[in-house]
């Protein structure tokens, strides 16, 4: 009996601290395997529920150990990307966002192909954009523009390098002053494949401003935020 109780004693912390270990390491790692499998179960269902006439596909599951919930990445037929996570409300998803950014994006590029053919406008939308309560059916982009334009977010890709003369500066400025005309955000950014102008409010009017917001790049997928862009003389 003494050893029986010895070995519950020492064996039930040694499993827990085994437990926590192993459950500490996935969650770091992007969640346990059987944690994954419950969340994905829960969003299929709640997906079926919520569109039950939308093709979709989870295409992955990950935990967040800061925020502490996991969020699952679902895509659809026509390749729309969105997720679905973990709220204070409960599940919740931002496919009506995907679907407005989505039409913005497609509204902007018409827009930039008739003033830039080299040029790619990417709209995105962080969170809800200040719309919770969502109506059913989904409104169409246009019903909710003046709502979701301080919340997107306007990029405008070039695939070349900044030349970094006159014209080059006076065109994006006249570039962001017919964005601005078009009203699909307040928050317009231009990125060339070696620098990038974040953000360039209604403020900045000179080329002088706009040489002040250059970013150099530094790797494909980072901006230095010390080195600005010197434009040629």
């Amino acid at each position: 009996m003494k050893k029986l109780m010895k070995c519950l004693l020492f064996g039930i912390p040694i499993s827990a601290l085994l437990y926590f270990s192993i459950q500490c390491y996935f969650e770091l790692h992007g969640g346990t395997p059987w944690g994954k499998h419950s969340y994905q179960l829960e969003v299929e269902n709640y997906l079926a529920t919520t569109y039950p006439n939308l093709k979709t596909q989870i295409e992955s599951v990950n935990y967040s150990f800061i925020e502490m919930r996991y969020t699952a990445h679902v895509s659809t037929t026509n390749e729309l990307n969105f997720y679905v996570e973990e709220g204070y409300r409960g599940i919740w998803d931002n496919y009506p966002q995907a679907l407005w950014a989505e039409e913005a994006t497609k509204i902007c590029t018409a827009f930039l192909s008739i003033h830039r053919t080299n040029a790619k406008c990417d709209v995105g939308l962080d969170g809800s954009g200040g719309i919770n309560d969502i109506p059913n059916p989904i409104p169409n982009y246009e019903e909710v523009q003046e709502q979701l334009y301080s919340s997107l977010e306007v990029n405008v890709r070039f695939n070349i390098k900044l030349a970094g003369t006159e014209t080059d500066y006076i065109e994006i400025l006249e570039l962001k002053k017919l964005l601005e005309a078009a009203k699909i955000s307040q928050q317009i950014s231009f990125l060339y494949d070696d620098v990038a102008f974040f953000d360039i409010s209604t403020q900045i009017d000179t080329i002088q401003e706009l040489q002040k917001k250059a970013f150099k790049r530094l790797t494909p997928s980072g901006y230095s935020t010390t080195r600005k862009h010197k434009p040629n003389p």
